[in-house]
């Protein structure tokens, strides 16, 4: 059985797009002499990783990885993109969800 992902995540600068096996990424900023923006093609990764995903989705059985663990590794994510724009420390999990929380509750 064969599974199909369609994604497109548009952005002010370009758009990241995954079409089943496919992951394009385009850039939308002219450049000054004109020319079109470059289209970059990242390597696939592994078909083997959403065939397990998938498959777990089917028949329900455990994940290789826990979500929690998957959370917590996304929060480190976050939190150096968070260090990266603002230049200060950010600790992974506790200070980068409460900024999430404060910018939450603010909206």
């Amino acid at each position: 059985m064969g599974y199909t992902c369609t994604a497109h995540v548009h952005g002010t600068e370009g758009e990241l797009a995954i079409d089943g096996e496919q992951l394009r990424l385009q850039t939308r900023t002219k450049h000054a002499d004109g020319a079109e923006p470059e289209r970059i093609t990242p390597p696939v990764p592994d078909p083997g990783t959403w065939s397990a995903f998938a498959r777990a989705l089917e028949t329900r059985e455990p994940t290789l990885t826990h979500s929690a663990d998957n959370l917590h590794s996304l929060a480190m994510l976050f939190a150096a993109m968070e260090s990266a724009e603002t230049g200060a420390i950010v600790k992974p999990v506790s200070d980068w969800l409460a900024l999430l929380k404060d910018r939450s509750s603010a909206a």
